[in-house]
């Protein structure tokens, strides 16, 4: 989640229960806070390293992880002497422990604007911000495809006056959706842009919501199907409502009312790997003690809602994303007040609606950071900030807990040291090893779970048998590639065939891409497409050697491999 999310406030009663009433009633089962057994640690965190350089004005936003394993994180930079942002990306390949190059997308005025980090089901991932340009703004976003090694040249969606917070979404087929929220001066309308693949156009913006509208939120089934739930204000306070169109539709359904007036709140909305769909918001019922967090299941294959459940909970409750496991499980993840403001966990079983007991995960006293992820095979893992217990006004720590297999790990202190600002973000991989990113004393440092060592240099211009060796291209006329292998006399002598390629394409070799250890080619097509491919170290690449396109024609990037990085 974004760590300039807005965290959602209410003013709570102190904890009671966590239950379940049906919208309209006023019943609520009575939920004990857990026992502390924990689990053994499934997998040691690894040491510390800086992401950034020292003594940099920086802000952690978020970290996500694709569906192959690769690391996203991204952040603020801001310039010390114009005060403008640098939105800066970086990637860190599948299960590698080394990070490659940054990426500043784009650079915003000074203040903070809505940014997004989605990993979609197909593999890809996109980044999404408004940027306000003068007495307008532009809604921009740059996508990460599945393999890919550079971002695309940033889009923009949509242009127009004050666009407020947004949403986006997407699917396994590709197809994304981006909502947001528009204000023409008097009113607050949601806006909808669609597209329908990775290489599509976007649709031009249509009216989703004509007035009253804020906190957007959406999601994309599999088979294409969207779903959007947002804020809506009305006479008595604010409810919750959402909409939804079939894959084959042309227009939505009619809007439903998930809470009564006066009992909504921002929503957060979630879709799981089975299809089932949930949404939780922070409940607050003026002049009334009952509030408390809200959330509603739309269990997978259905078209209607089921019944609305509360969960009273402490004072001044903030809630993260709702969290959906792969059977349809639904955990919450809040800080409130009891005692001391902390970070408290609940789960939902999704074959008997029962929730769990209330957990405590934090141990000390915990300001607004705090961030929680899934993961394919259900770990959740929950990162915050906490006042360091060590010695007496030190600072803050990062610490982060993992529940695997149903069951929570001892808390892990992440940070190196105390600083006196702190805020980080967490995530979690297909395979449930985690990844952390935190900003601590100007600079960002991360760790990780379940990572392998880096793999050895890849020896420059290698490019067969694995000797050692530089090695030498050629074309002949006929599209064939040969592979001139040198020796230890620093001669090239012998051949080896590298299958004949359109003559047409243009063969670059050019190192190690994919921090394999083993040298890559770069091959670009007639058409403009730009392929990266990755034999074995000892193997010449040919036509039918392991590829990924990782560009299209036209495509552009603000940061680029030098000429130095090529081996």
């Amino acid at each position: 989640m974004s760590r300039n999310h807005r965290i959602i406030t209410a003013a709570l009663v102190p904890t009671l229960a966590l239950g379940m009433v049906g919208l309209g009633t006023t019943a609520a089962t009575v939920l004990a806070t857990a026992p502390a057994a924990v689990a053994a640690q499934s997998g040691p965190w690894s040491e510390p390293t800086a992401l950034t350089g020292a003594q940099e004005i920086v802000n952690v936003i978020d970290v996500r992880t694709t569906s192959d394993g690769s690391v996203v994180a991204l952040w603020y930079r801001t310039d010390p002497v114009t005060r403008q942002l640098d939105l800066s990306v970086a990637v860190r390949p599948a299960a590698g422990a080394e990070w490659g190059f940054t990426t500043v997308l784009d650079v915003l005025p000074e203040g903070r604007e809505s940014v997004s980090l989605v990993t979609s089901p197909d593999g890809s991932a996109t980044v999404t911000w408004v940027n306000s340009l003068g007495s307008g703004s532009a809604l921009r976003t740059a996508t990460l495809g599945k393999g890919a090694t550079s971002w695309t040249a940033p889009t923009d969606i949509a242009t127009d006056t004050l666009i407020g917070e947004v949403a986006f979404a997407g699917s396994p087929s590709g197809k994304s959706v981006a909502v947001w929220r528009k204000s023409d001066g008097r009113n607050s309308l949601l806006h909808v842009s669609e597209r329908s693949g990775p290489d599509g156009g976007w649709s031009a913006p249509a009216v989703l919501v004509a007035a009253d509208a804020f906190w957007p939120q959406a999601v994309v089934s599999a088979d294409g199907a969207v779903t959007v739930a947002w804020a809506h204000s009305v006479e008595a306070g604010t409810t919750v409502k959402t909409v939804s169109k079939a894959a084959d539709a042309t227009g939505w359904s009619t809007p439903a009312e998930l809470s009564a007036p006066a009992e909504g709140g921002a929503p957060f909305l979630s879709r799981g790997a089975d299809g089932t769909t949930a949404v939780a918001w922070v409940l607050h019922k003026e002049g009334a003690e009952g509030t408390g967090i809200a959330s509603a299941v739309r269990p997978a294959g259905n078209s209607e809602w089921g019944a609305l459940h509360t969960s009273a909970v402490g004072d001044s409750a903030q809630l993260t994303d709702t969290l959906v496991g792969p059977n349809g499980d639904v955990t919450l993840v809040w800080v409130d007040y009891t005692d001391v403001y902390g970070v408290r966990t609940a789960t939902s079983t999704a074959a008997t609606g029962i929730w769990s007991d209330v957990r405590t995960l934090s141990s000390a006293y915990v300001p607004e950071q705090f961030d929680a992820n899934i993961g394919a095979d259900g770990t959740v893992q929950v990162g915050w900030v906490q006042d360091d217990t060590t010695a007496e006004n030190s600072g803050r720590v990062f610490f982060a807990a993992a529940r695997t297999d149903g069951v929570w790990t001892p808390a892990t202190e992440l940070s190196k040291a105390p600083s006196d600002y702190a805020e980080g973000a967490v995530a979690v991989g297909p395979d449930g090893d985690a990844t952390a990113v935190w900003a601590q004393d100007d600079q960002l440092w991360t760790a990780g779970t379940g990572l392998k060592a880096a793999a050895p240099l890849a020896t420059r211009r290698d490019y067969a048998g694995a000797d050692g060796f530089p090695d030498l291209y050629a074309r002949t006329s006929a599209g064939g590639l040969i592979v001139y292998k040198g020796n230890a006399s620093h001669v090239v002598s012998a051949k080896a065939d590298g299958g004949t390629w359109p003559t047409t394409s243009t063969l670059i070799p050019f190192g190690d891409l994919d921090a394999d250890g083993c040298n890559d080619t770069l091959v670009r097509d007639s058409a403009g497409a730009l392929h990266r491919y990755t034999p074995d170290c000892a193997d010449v690449v040919t036509p039918v050697s392991p590829s990924v396109q990782v560009g299209r024609a036209g495509t552009a990037s603000t940061a680029s491999p030098t000429p130095e990085t090529s081996r």
